[in-house]
Protein backbone atom coordinates (compact mmCIF):
# COMPACT_ATOMS: atom_id res chain seq x y z
CA UNK A 1 0.00 0.00 0.00
CA UNK A 2 2.83 2.61 1.03
CA UNK A 3 4.75 1.26 -2.42
CA UNK A 4 1.30 2.30 -4.33
CA UNK A 5 1.17 5.56 -2.46
CA UNK A 6 4.45 6.71 -3.27
CA UNK A 7 4.08 5.63 -6.75
CA UNK A 8 0.79 8.16 -6.83
CA UNK A 9 2.47 10.94 -5.65
CA UNK A 10 4.93 10.32 -8.18
CA UNK A 11 2.98 9.95 -10.96
CA UNK A 12 1.53 13.57 -9.73
CA UNK A 13 4.92 15.07 -9.29
CA UNK A 14 5.64 14.55 -12.80
CA UNK A 15 2.32 15.38 -14.41
CA UNK A 16 2.91 18.61 -12.52
CA UNK A 17 6.60 19.25 -13.80
CA UNK A 18 5.85 18.27 -17.25
CA UNK A 19 2.53 20.63 -17.80
CA UNK A 20 4.86 23.69 -15.99
CA UNK A 21 7.61 22.94 -18.79
CA UNK A 22 5.09 22.57 -21.13
CA UNK A 23 3.59 26.61 -19.82
CA UNK A 24 7.02 27.78 -19.80
CA UNK A 25 7.62 26.68 -23.32
CA UNK A 26 4.38 28.18 -24.60
CA UNK A 27 4.69 31.68 -22.94
CA UNK A 28 8.62 31.32 -24.02
CA UNK A 29 7.36 30.67 -27.38
CA UNK A 30 4.66 33.75 -27.31
CA UNK A 31 7.42 36.06 -25.74
CA UNK A 32 9.69 35.10 -28.49
CA UNK A 33 7.13 35.81 -31.16
CA UNK A 34 8.08 39.23 -32.92
CA UNK A 35 5.77 42.43 -32.72
CA UNK A 36 5.25 44.75 -35.77
CA UNK A 37 3.57 48.10 -35.17
CA UNK A 38 1.36 48.91 -38.54
CA UNK A 39 0.45 52.82 -38.68
CA UNK A 40 -1.94 54.17 -41.25
CA UNK A 41 -3.00 57.58 -41.98
CA UNK A 42 -6.99 57.23 -40.99
CA UNK A 43 -9.75 54.68 -42.16
CA UNK A 44 -10.74 54.94 -45.80
CA UNK A 45 -11.21 51.97 -47.54
CA UNK A 46 -7.82 52.11 -48.88
CA UNK A 47 -6.17 52.08 -45.76
CA UNK A 48 -8.67 49.46 -44.24
CA UNK A 49 -8.14 46.84 -46.37
CA UNK A 50 -4.19 47.07 -46.19
CA UNK A 51 -4.17 47.11 -42.44
CA UNK A 52 -6.81 44.16 -42.68
CA UNK A 53 -3.89 42.23 -45.13
CA UNK A 54 -0.95 42.87 -42.77
CA UNK A 55 -3.33 41.41 -39.43
CA UNK A 56 -4.44 38.30 -41.91
CA UNK A 57 -0.55 37.69 -42.70
CA UNK A 58 0.75 38.04 -39.23
CA UNK A 59 -1.76 35.36 -37.71
CA UNK A 60 -1.06 33.37 -40.42
CA UNK A 61 2.58 33.63 -39.95
CA UNK A 62 2.66 34.09 -35.86
CA UNK A 63 3.50 37.77 -35.74
CA UNK A 64 1.73 40.18 -33.87
CA UNK A 65 0.55 43.16 -35.45
CA UNK A 66 -0.41 45.96 -33.41
CA UNK A 67 -2.45 48.12 -35.75
CA UNK A 68 -2.52 51.87 -35.43
CA UNK A 69 -4.60 54.83 -37.52
CA UNK A 70 -3.71 58.16 -37.13
CA UNK A 71 -6.85 60.26 -38.32
CA UNK A 72 -5.27 61.85 -41.02
CA UNK A 73 -3.20 64.22 -38.66
CA UNK A 74 0.51 64.10 -38.35
CA UNK A 75 0.61 64.60 -34.37
CA UNK A 76 -1.51 61.46 -33.95
CA UNK A 77 1.16 59.54 -36.31
CA UNK A 78 3.70 60.52 -33.84
CA UNK A 79 1.95 59.64 -30.99
CA UNK A 80 1.06 56.24 -32.62
CA UNK A 81 5.01 55.94 -33.14
CA UNK A 82 6.09 56.87 -29.67
CA UNK A 83 3.49 54.24 -28.32
CA UNK A 84 4.99 51.67 -30.03
CA UNK A 85 8.30 52.59 -29.47
CA UNK A 86 6.99 52.56 -25.49
CA UNK A 87 5.90 48.91 -26.30
CA UNK A 88 8.84 47.66 -27.74
CA UNK A 89 7.85 46.32 -31.09
CA UNK A 90 10.43 45.14 -33.33
CA UNK A 91 9.77 47.18 -36.15
CA UNK A 92 7.00 49.28 -37.87
CA UNK A 93 5.31 49.90 -41.04
CA UNK A 94 4.41 53.21 -41.59
CA UNK A 95 2.09 54.51 -43.83
CA UNK A 96 2.55 58.14 -43.19
CA UNK A 97 0.18 60.91 -43.70
CA UNK A 98 2.53 63.55 -45.36
CA UNK A 99 5.64 63.55 -46.68
CA UNK A 100 6.67 66.38 -44.47
CA UNK A 101 5.69 63.65 -41.09
CA UNK A 102 7.41 60.89 -42.78
CA UNK A 103 11.08 62.73 -41.33
CA UNK A 104 10.07 63.30 -37.86
CA UNK A 105 8.54 59.63 -37.65
CA UNK A 106 12.05 58.06 -38.73
CA UNK A 107 14.24 59.70 -36.90
CA UNK A 108 12.30 59.06 -33.74
CA UNK A 109 12.26 55.30 -35.14
CA UNK A 110 16.11 55.54 -35.49
CA UNK A 111 16.86 57.27 -32.30
CA UNK A 112 14.54 53.66 -30.40
CA UNK A 113 16.77 51.54 -32.48
CA UNK A 114 13.70 50.07 -34.18
CA UNK A 115 13.72 48.92 -38.07
CA UNK A 116 10.85 51.13 -40.18
CA UNK A 117 9.56 50.04 -43.79
CA UNK A 118 7.55 52.08 -45.59
CA UNK A 119 4.45 52.23 -47.49
CA UNK A 120 4.60 55.20 -50.02
CA UNK A 121 6.64 58.00 -48.88
CA UNK A 122 9.94 56.86 -50.31
CA UNK A 123 12.56 59.54 -51.22
CA UNK A 124 16.40 59.90 -51.71
CA UNK A 125 16.95 61.98 -48.80
CA UNK A 126 15.30 59.48 -46.07
CA UNK A 127 16.43 55.65 -48.50
CA UNK A 128 19.25 55.09 -45.94
CA UNK A 129 17.38 55.76 -42.60
CA UNK A 130 14.60 53.52 -43.33
CA UNK A 131 14.78 49.26 -43.91
CA UNK A 132 12.83 49.31 -47.12
CA UNK A 133 9.59 50.76 -49.15
CA UNK A 134 6.63 50.06 -51.14
CA UNK A 135 4.50 51.82 -53.31
CA UNK A 136 2.92 51.96 -56.61
CA UNK A 137 4.60 54.07 -59.18
CA UNK A 138 2.18 57.00 -59.23
CA UNK A 139 3.67 58.22 -62.75
CA UNK A 140 3.09 54.49 -64.90
CA UNK A 141 -0.37 54.59 -63.22
CA UNK A 142 -1.29 57.66 -64.45
CA UNK A 143 0.71 57.48 -67.51
CA UNK A 144 -1.96 54.33 -68.00
CA UNK A 145 -5.49 55.93 -68.04
CA UNK A 146 -3.71 59.32 -69.75
CA UNK A 147 -2.85 56.98 -72.80
CA UNK A 148 -6.36 55.16 -72.70
CA UNK A 149 -7.99 59.07 -72.79
CA UNK A 150 -5.88 60.54 -75.11
CA UNK A 151 -6.71 57.01 -77.52
CA UNK A 152 -10.21 56.79 -76.71
CA UNK A 153 -11.50 60.23 -76.37
CA UNK A 154 -10.70 62.78 -79.68
CA UNK A 155 -11.38 65.97 -78.28
CA UNK A 156 -12.58 67.64 -75.43
CA UNK A 157 -12.31 69.14 -71.77
CA UNK A 158 -10.47 66.70 -69.18
CA UNK A 159 -9.59 67.19 -65.80
CA UNK A 160 -8.35 64.87 -62.79
CA UNK A 161 -10.37 64.47 -59.16
CA UNK A 162 -7.02 64.20 -57.01
CA UNK A 163 -6.42 62.28 -53.79
CA UNK A 164 -4.73 64.01 -50.92
CA UNK A 165 -2.46 65.98 -52.33
CA UNK A 166 1.33 66.74 -49.87
CA UNK A 167 2.55 63.13 -49.63
CA UNK A 168 4.11 63.17 -53.38
CA UNK A 169 1.68 59.92 -54.70
CA UNK A 170 -1.49 62.02 -55.63
CA UNK A 171 0.97 64.60 -57.11
CA UNK A 172 2.67 61.79 -59.53
CA UNK A 173 -0.80 60.08 -60.23
CA UNK A 174 -2.06 63.80 -61.99
CA UNK A 175 1.47 64.03 -63.55
CA UNK A 176 1.48 60.69 -65.23
CA UNK A 177 -2.08 60.88 -66.36
CA UNK A 178 -1.49 64.40 -68.35
CA UNK A 179 1.59 63.72 -69.47
CA UNK A 180 -0.24 60.94 -71.69
CA UNK A 181 -3.32 62.55 -72.38
CA UNK A 182 -2.46 65.95 -73.57
CA UNK A 183 -0.32 64.14 -76.04
CA UNK A 184 -3.68 64.32 -77.70
CA UNK A 185 -3.35 67.79 -78.66
CA UNK A 186 -7.19 68.16 -79.18
CA UNK A 187 -7.80 67.80 -75.44
CA UNK A 188 -7.79 70.76 -73.17
CA UNK A 189 -6.96 70.47 -69.07
CA UNK A 190 -9.42 72.69 -67.04
CA UNK A 191 -7.53 71.99 -63.74
CA UNK A 192 -6.88 69.22 -60.68
CA UNK A 193 -9.27 69.30 -57.99
CA UNK A 194 -8.48 68.12 -54.57
CA UNK A 195 -11.14 65.14 -53.32
CA UNK A 196 -8.78 64.19 -50.49
CA UNK A 197 -9.87 60.80 -50.83
CA UNK A 198 -13.09 61.17 -49.65
CA UNK A 199 -16.82 60.35 -51.46
CA UNK A 200 -18.45 62.79 -50.23
CA UNK A 201 -15.82 65.63 -51.45
CA UNK A 202 -15.57 64.15 -54.87
CA UNK A 203 -19.28 64.20 -55.08
CA UNK A 204 -18.48 68.04 -54.29
CA UNK A 205 -16.47 68.95 -56.73
CA UNK A 206 -17.68 66.76 -59.55
CA UNK A 207 -20.62 68.87 -59.61
CA UNK A 208 -18.08 72.19 -59.29
CA UNK A 209 -16.48 70.78 -62.46
CA UNK A 210 -19.67 69.97 -64.36
CA UNK A 211 -21.38 73.07 -63.36
CA UNK A 212 -17.87 75.51 -64.50
CA UNK A 213 -17.54 73.19 -67.40
CA UNK A 214 -20.91 71.63 -69.12
CA UNK A 215 -19.02 70.70 -72.27
CA UNK A 216 -16.91 68.41 -69.88
CA UNK A 217 -15.38 65.04 -71.96
CA UNK A 218 -13.64 62.59 -69.15
CA UNK A 219 -12.22 62.81 -65.67
CA UNK A 220 -9.60 61.13 -64.13
CA UNK A 221 -10.64 60.03 -60.38
CA UNK A 222 -7.76 58.84 -58.27
CA UNK A 223 -9.57 56.14 -56.77
CA UNK A 224 -12.70 54.37 -56.71
CA UNK A 225 -14.40 55.39 -53.48
CA UNK A 226 -13.88 58.95 -54.84
CA UNK A 227 -15.40 57.73 -58.30
CA UNK A 228 -18.59 56.74 -56.63
CA UNK A 229 -18.80 60.14 -55.65
CA UNK A 230 -18.36 61.24 -58.76
CA UNK A 231 -20.98 59.22 -60.11
CA UNK A 232 -23.59 60.23 -58.13
CA UNK A 233 -23.05 63.89 -59.38
CA UNK A 234 -23.27 62.81 -62.93
CA UNK A 235 -26.05 60.47 -62.38
CA UNK A 236 -27.79 63.62 -60.53
CA UNK A 237 -26.85 65.90 -63.17
CA UNK A 238 -27.67 63.27 -66.44
CA UNK A 239 -24.45 63.93 -67.42
CA UNK A 240 -23.39 59.93 -66.87
CA UNK A 241 -23.13 58.96 -70.57
CA UNK A 242 -21.24 62.48 -71.83
CA UNK A 243 -18.45 62.30 -69.22
CA UNK A 244 -16.06 59.20 -69.33
CA UNK A 245 -14.40 58.22 -65.95
CA UNK A 246 -11.24 56.25 -65.21
CA UNK A 247 -9.73 55.48 -62.12
CA UNK A 248 -7.51 53.58 -60.04
CA UNK A 249 -6.53 50.72 -57.44
CA UNK A 250 -9.23 47.92 -58.53
CA UNK A 251 -11.30 47.57 -55.10
CA UNK A 252 -14.33 45.96 -54.63
CA UNK A 253 -16.66 49.29 -55.20
CA UNK A 254 -14.53 49.47 -58.29
CA UNK A 255 -15.24 46.19 -59.74
CA UNK A 256 -18.94 46.72 -59.04
CA UNK A 257 -19.15 49.52 -60.76
CA UNK A 258 -17.21 48.29 -64.09
CA UNK A 259 -19.32 45.53 -64.19
CA UNK A 260 -22.11 47.83 -64.42
CA UNK A 261 -20.48 50.27 -67.10
CA UNK A 262 -20.02 53.49 -64.92
CA UNK A 263 -16.72 53.24 -64.71
CA UNK A 264 -14.90 52.28 -68.09
CA UNK A 265 -11.68 51.84 -67.25
CA UNK A 266 -8.82 51.36 -63.71
CA UNK A 267 -5.34 50.72 -63.00
CA UNK A 268 -5.71 47.89 -60.17
CA UNK A 269 -3.37 46.63 -57.83
CA UNK A 270 -4.12 45.32 -54.09
CA UNK A 271 -3.64 47.45 -51.15
CA UNK A 272 -3.73 44.12 -49.14
CA UNK A 273 -0.95 43.09 -51.24
CA UNK A 274 1.10 45.63 -50.71
CA UNK A 275 0.80 45.47 -46.61
CA UNK A 276 1.62 42.02 -47.08
CA UNK A 277 4.68 42.23 -49.38
CA UNK A 278 5.38 45.17 -46.73
CA UNK A 279 5.28 42.98 -43.71
CA UNK A 280 6.88 40.02 -45.51
CA UNK A 281 10.24 42.14 -46.45
CA UNK A 282 10.40 43.59 -42.84
CA UNK A 283 10.75 40.07 -41.37
CA UNK A 284 13.32 39.09 -44.12
CA UNK A 285 15.05 42.33 -42.72
CA UNK A 286 14.93 41.36 -39.23
CA UNK A 287 16.14 37.58 -39.99
CA UNK A 288 19.27 39.26 -41.02
CA UNK A 289 18.39 39.20 -45.15
CA UNK A 290 18.65 41.81 -47.76
CA UNK A 291 15.48 44.13 -48.54
CA UNK A 292 15.53 46.55 -51.69
CA UNK A 293 15.23 50.07 -50.77
CA UNK A 294 12.46 50.54 -53.50
CA UNK A 295 9.92 48.03 -54.40
CA UNK A 296 6.88 48.84 -56.74
CA UNK A 297 3.30 47.36 -56.19
CA UNK A 298 2.33 45.03 -59.50
CA UNK A 299 -0.20 46.70 -61.18
CA UNK A 300 -2.43 46.33 -64.46
CA UNK A 301 -5.24 47.99 -66.91
CA UNK A 302 -8.27 46.56 -66.00
CA UNK A 303 -11.97 46.73 -67.88
CA UNK A 304 -14.79 44.84 -68.15
CA UNK A 305 -12.74 42.22 -70.26
CA UNK A 306 -10.34 41.43 -67.95
CA UNK A 307 -12.30 41.83 -64.71
CA UNK A 308 -11.53 38.15 -63.61
CA UNK A 309 -7.57 39.10 -63.98
CA UNK A 310 -7.44 41.43 -60.94
CA UNK A 311 -5.95 41.00 -57.63
CA UNK A 312 -8.46 41.21 -54.85
CA UNK A 313 -8.29 43.69 -52.69
CA UNK A 314 -10.13 41.60 -49.47
CA UNK A 315 -7.30 39.38 -47.80
CA UNK A 316 -7.46 35.76 -48.14
CA UNK A 317 -5.24 32.48 -47.19
CA UNK A 318 -4.56 32.17 -50.61
CA UNK A 319 -3.29 35.70 -51.44
CA UNK A 320 -1.56 36.08 -48.39
CA UNK A 321 0.97 32.65 -49.36
CA UNK A 322 0.80 33.74 -52.94
CA UNK A 323 2.57 37.06 -52.04
CA UNK A 324 4.82 35.43 -49.67
CA UNK A 325 5.96 33.41 -52.33
CA UNK A 326 6.90 36.35 -54.49
CA UNK A 327 10.86 36.69 -55.16
CA UNK A 328 10.67 40.36 -54.86
CA UNK A 329 14.14 40.81 -56.01
CA UNK A 330 13.78 39.44 -59.16
CA UNK A 331 9.98 39.48 -60.12
CA UNK A 332 8.82 43.30 -58.71
CA UNK A 333 10.87 46.37 -60.04
CA UNK A 334 12.65 48.67 -57.52
CA UNK A 335 13.30 51.67 -60.04
CA UNK A 336 10.89 54.31 -60.79
CA UNK A 337 10.12 54.46 -64.09
CA UNK A 338 11.03 57.86 -65.12
CA UNK A 339 13.26 59.44 -61.69
CA UNK A 340 10.04 60.62 -59.59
Amino acid sequence: MKRKSLLLVFAVFLFISLAGSMLFAARATEKDGLTIAYVRPGNYEYYKYAADGVILAGELKGIKILDYQSDNQAEREMANIEDAITLGVDGIILFSVSASAIDAAVVKANDAGIPMFMVYGFSEQNKDRFVGSIQSDGIVSGNLMGKWIAEEISEGEIACIAGMLGRGDAESYRDGFFEEALKNKNLVNVGTYPGDWDTQKAFNVMQDIITAYPNLQAVFVQNEGMSMGAIRALEEAGKLDQVTLVSQNGSPDGEVIIKEGKLTATVGWSCSQESILALHMLIDHLDGKDVPKLTLTPMKVITKSNLDKIVPWIPSEDLVNLSWKIDYWKDLSHEFAKGQ
